[in-house]
């Protein structure tokens, strides 16, 4: 027995268009990047409470009072070495998180994390990493208003402190480039690309930028980071590409700490002249400014 073609009123035969019809795709999963998520703040929180544990026991072994090790830890924990260890570990366990789930998707790694060329012209590269400073200012004023009602974590200012000549260009090109790279890898790369294929880009850059933001712990940190993070995200959205993304934070990262280690050493005044501030706010106002024109002129909503 045959089955009859379907028909429309006026005597269509509808049969190979629904036969044609291809099936609808399925929506994919953002779950996997919460998990992704929640393995690498527990790991990270994890191997650093290992790591201080493991340094309580090696001194108290030695014979050091238990009280004068507490009291010392601080210290010790914010020395620039130890500092640069940490955050090669840390930034590893989150590189990890991203890299590892990505060489799983059915995408090219490269695609899934938005390792891809960035649609944004050569001059437009200075232009948003000066840009950058502008929320981050917004973020840093925003932030000490946060410290005055929320305690705030003392460790960069011991870290600084303890700050050498011959530890200050290492610290400054690992805070700068591991994260730089890491974090927009993750943040901006394998999380919101995948959120940007089920959610409004409103949306999946708002979340996106506030679990980079709780990832810092301390209140400040965390409204500066989200901030910051918004505009990140932004500029990935825009021009498709985590590498602008990348470059900004590292030069912001970079930026910042050598001017505090060079408050420390007497290079840099605290408050710098007027003029410079004046000019240094015009310059970095309008960059910003060109930024959000490059964008919205050349860039071009990502599709992950």
């Amino acid at each position: 027995m045959t089955e009859s073609p379907h028909a429309t009123n006026d005597g269509t035969d509808t049969t190979k268009a629904v036969a044609s019809t291809p099936p609808a795709r399925a929506k994919p999963r953002v779950w996997t990047v919460f998990v992704a998520l929640v393995v690498a703040l527990v790991a990270t929180v994890g191997i650093q409470i290992v790591v201080v544990i493991g340094m309580i026991a090696w001194y108290v072994a030695g014979g050091r009072d238990i009280r004068q090790v507490a009291s010392d830890l601080p210290a010790q924990l914010t020395a620039p070495p130890v500092m640069i260890g940490f955050l090669l570990l840390t930034q590893t366990i989150m590189g990890l998180a991203a890299f590892i789930p990505a060489r799983l998707s059915p995408k090219p790694a490269r695609v899934r994390l938005g390792l891809l060329r960035p649609v944004l012209p050569l001059w437009g590269y200075p232009v948003v990493m000066v840009g950058s400073l502008t929320p981050l200012a917004l973020g840093v004023a925003l932030a000490e208003l946060v410290a005055t009602v929320l305690p705030s974590d003392t460790s960069a200012r011991l870290i600084y402190e303890q700050m050498t000549l011959p530890w200050a260009v290492p610290f400054v090109v690992c805070i700068a480039l591991a994260p730089g790279f890491v974090e927009e890898t993750l943040f901006r790369g394998y999380v919101q690309r995948r959120l940007l294929q089920r959610w409004r880009p409103w949306v999946a850059i708002l979340v996106t930028s506030i679990l980079f933001g709780l990832f810092h712990l301390n209140p400040p940190a965390v409204v500066n980071a989200f901030v910051l993070g918004l505009w990140l995200g932004i500029l990935a959205w825009r021009t498709g590409s985590v590498w602008p993304g990348a470059l900004c934070h590292a030069f912001i990262n970079g930026a910042w700490n050598t001017w505090r280690i060079g408050i420390h050493f007497g290079a840099f005044s605290e408050t710098p002249p007027t003029g410079v501030m004046i000019g240094g706010g015009v310059l970095i106002g309008a960059c910003f400014l060109l930024s959000i024109w490059a964008c919205i002129k050349g860039g071009l909503t990502a599709k992950s």
